[in-house]
């Protein structure tokens, strides 16, 4: 019985200032005409009962979360009352999921990635459960890389492990986190090495062996708290128990350390679009290249990204390799080639106390 986990926690900073805490880049429609959180339960159409899907946010996000994710059980909504990573909330994800189903085969996204075309994505997953239940492996997906981008993780490929309807796995040596430029163009060249995407199958029961192994006091944690829900101590345990949680990566905390680990290559299209300049791969450009969800009337205006949310006209003149986002409180002019610096400027108006913009 295959279950899914989706992590729609994130505050999606480098999407500022469209992305704010309460309404972040998952629940806006940055492309494909929806929001980035319905468009990945669509992609679970046919894959995953809505039944079986269990979303994990936070108390400011919850009541979008609950909005978009029509369908979904409102006890399958777990809200965070802290942020702790990707370890904690697979964990509890995990421990909920075997609860009801000892079992369940569970596949862990992110809530914001593209994945084209989702038949491809279907029959990946299908294949990965069908070995999962047979085994005790944990399961990552590799995209192989298209450059030697230095913003993904990478992952080295060992030998041969399986095939399933036409698919390989293979063992995993090593997960490299974000390389510098002459590591990821190594990689690259060596013909080794998958980005991780970021996605994640196993057996519940046995990624719940794992933690218990290599992050017991997290264990222990989920274990008490999946047990309080739907019950009048849940929230309660919930929030004594998770924030006090090690904050700490399902790679740094299990999946590096864990004995058996595969790899298997993906052949759909993959892009997790963690910047302005991401909309390029997703979206069509105009005449003059430039991506344009807006109001906008331009002059000699080529290879610009123009975004706005409140039906403002923008006008430009002579301008290339910009990103223009527009909308009610805040606007952000920015260079093409320092859009991964939007992070930092959202750590700097913090620091300056414009909370009302965040």
């Amino acid at each position: 019985m295959l279950h899914a986990m989706i992590m729609a926690g994130g505050r999606g900073t480098r999407f500022w200032p469209a992305s704010r805490t309460r309404m972040p880049k998952q629940l806006l429609p940055l492309f494909g005409g929806r929001a980035v959180l319905a468009q990945t339960l669509d992609r679970l159409h046919g894959l995953v009962d809505p039944a079986r899907t269990i979303i994990a946010t936070n108390a400011e996000q919850q009541d979008a979360v609950r909005a978009c994710a029509t369908g979904v059980p409102a006890e399958n909504i777990l809200v965070e009352p802290a942020c702790r990573d990707t370890a904690p909330c697979i964990a509890l994800a995990a421990a909920v999921v075997s609860r009801r189903d000892p079992e369940a085969v569970l596949l862990v996204a992110p809530s914001d990635h593209v994945i084209r075309p989702t038949d491809s994505f279907h029959k990946t997953i299908r294949a990965a459960a069908d070995l999962a239940t047979g085994d005790r492996a944990i399961y990552v997906f590799g995209v192989r890389p298209s450059s030697p981008s230095t913003a993904y993780g990478y992952i080295q490929k060992g030998a041969q492990a399986a095939e399933q309807d036409g698919m390989s796995v293979f063992s995993v040596v090593r997960f490299t986190e974000k390389p510098d430029a002459d590591t990821a163009a190594r990689f690259v060249d060596s013909g080794e090495y998958y980005w991780n995407s970021g996605l994640y199958l196993f057996r519940a029961d046995v990624i719940l062996e794992q933690i218990r192994t290599h992050a017991p006091a997290i264990f222990d944690g989920v274990q008490q708290i999946a047990g309080a829900l739907g019950t009048p101590d849940g929230p309660a345990t919930m929030d004594r128990i998770y924030p006090a949680l090690e904050k700490i990566s399902i790679d740094y905390a299990v999946t590096e350390k864990a004995n058996e680990v595969k790899v298997m290559g993906v052949d759909y299209e993959w892009n997790d679009v963690g910047s302005w300049t991401s909309l390029v791969d997703v979206e069509p450009a105009d005449v003059d290249g430039n991506i344009v969800r807006a109001r906008h009337v331009g002059l000699d205006t080529n290879d610009c990204i123009i975004w706005e949310q409140d039906d403002h006209l923008i006008t430009t003149i002579g301008l290339s390799d910009l990103v223009i986002i527009h909308t009610p409180d805040a606007t952000l002019v920015c260079a093409a080639d320092r859009v991964q610096d939007v992070k930092t400027l959202v750590d700097k108006l913090q620091r300056e106390g414009l909370d009302e913009v965040l």
